[in-house]
């Protein structure tokens, strides 16, 4: 049998555990430190099998080193941002011309992606693998094709958000994605969101992690999972329309004023609009409010600002569809990651309130007078074309 360890403190005193596995199966060990010898864990608890489940994804396979590797730059990227916006604001927010293309950006999207990558080159000097890593500040031509890439790929992006980063809200997440470009297969997504810890799917393992202060292996927790909500009327809706052009175009969408006409006289819809890899997230994670219940776009949005999240939402069941009803497989968008071509609208939620939405934004014109009642004062006739 294979094994990997980790260190744990329990009850202040400090524990090493080997979970050791072949293909059949698992077992834990432990062995407290100041003692000899190895002893099995009877029957352990469920947050001591979701540790040993987390620590085996990140550090058994041909690709564990660049997966770990990936993982702490998010985690320690997203620290160092919060930090950097916390003291050292104006640097943070200074606006600069980026690249040859000579885009402007925050200073703190340019600076946290270089650390990112240099943490994940630093992981891995002296190892065999060599990934091709870029963010979305990284120049890359729009024919760019990874299905000619022989090697892993790993794409960035430390500042997803970077309106709601600026704007002081914790709506902003750090993500990536380690993507097999050969297989079309996505090896690792990792989502980082202020406050809540890391989201990851990878070696067959979904879930939220955590790490509490003095604590040397981090909390894990199941994610739940889309709502079931099934009814537009009683769902909260999250949708990419926060600048003034693309809300502008929604309003044009007979779709999207399709879709507003189901919950005209709801008193439980609501729509946001923002959507993205953090609304993605937390469709799948109550965490103790009101989540979004499904997240689209009408005009699609770049691979790295979806993909994390979508790889990690489908895997508790979520259902991402195209306008016309086929699925969609995220890793399937980052084979071109700059091409147009791989901003596809998109509708993610559980299976049936995704159809129910595509069904709503796929409408033709909709023209019907409608009777709204506002909290049982205010009717009027409203006629949408």
């Amino acid at each position: 049998m294979r094994a990997i360890r980790f260190t744990d403190c329990v009850s202040s005193s400090l524990v090493d555990y080997s979970v050791e596995f072949d293909d059949t199966g698992f077992e834990i060990k432990r062995s407290h430190w100041g003692y000899s010898g190895w002893e099995p864990v009877k029957n352990p608890d469920d947050a001591l099998l979701l540790k040993a489940k987390y620590h085996l994804a990140i550090s058994h396979g041909p690709h564990a080193q660049l997966i770990r590797a990936t993982l702490e730059a998010v985690r320690d990227g997203a620290v160092e941002i919060e930090r950097m916006i916390r003291e050292e604001p104006r640097k943070a927010f200074k606006r600069v011309l980026h690249g040859r293309r000579q885009k402007a950006i925050l200073n703190i999207d340019r600076l946290a992606e270089r650390r990112a990558i240099k943490k994940i080159e630093s992981m891995l000097h002296g190892q065999s693998c060599k990934p091709l890593i870029f963010g979305e500040e990284t120049y890359l031509p729009e024919s760019f094709d990874l299905s000619r890439v022989d090697t892993p790929v790993v794409s960035l992006d430390m500042v997803d958000g970077t309106d709601e980063l600026e704007q002081g809200t914790d709506l902003w997440c750090s993500a990536a994605t380690v993507y097999l470009p050969k297989d079309d297969h996505i090896l690792a997504s990792f989502v980082a969101v202020p406050g809540r810890g890391m989201y990851f799917a990878t070696g067959g393992l979904v879930g939220r992690c955590r790490h509490r202060k003095g604590s040397l292996s981090p909390e894990v927790f199941k994610l739940d999972g889309p709502s079931r909500v099934e009814r537009i009327s009683e769902s909260l809706l999250a949708c990419y329309g926060h600048k003034g052009g693309r809300l502008n175009a929604m309003f044009d969408h007979p779709g999207y004023r399709d879709l507003i006409g189901h919950q005209l006289a709801s008193t439980r819809g609501r729509i946001r609009t923002e959507a993205g890899n953090p609304w993605i997230i937390r469709m799948v994670d109550g965490f103790q409010f009101r989540r979004p219940d499904a997240v689209f776009d009408l005009f699609g949005q770049a691979p790295h600002d979806i993909v994390p999240a979508a790889d990690i939402a489908i895997k508790t069941g979520a259902i991402m569809l195209k306008m016309d009803g086929s699925p969609i497989r995220p890793g399937s968008l980052l084979r071109q990651p700059v091409s147009s071509v791989a901003r596809v609208p998109y509708i993610l939620a559980n299976p049936k309130l995704a159809a129910r939405i595509q069904k709503s934004l796929s409408a033709g014109s909709w023209d019907r007078e409608l009777t709204v009642a506002h909290k049982g004062f205010l009717t009027q006739a409203v006629r949408i074309h």
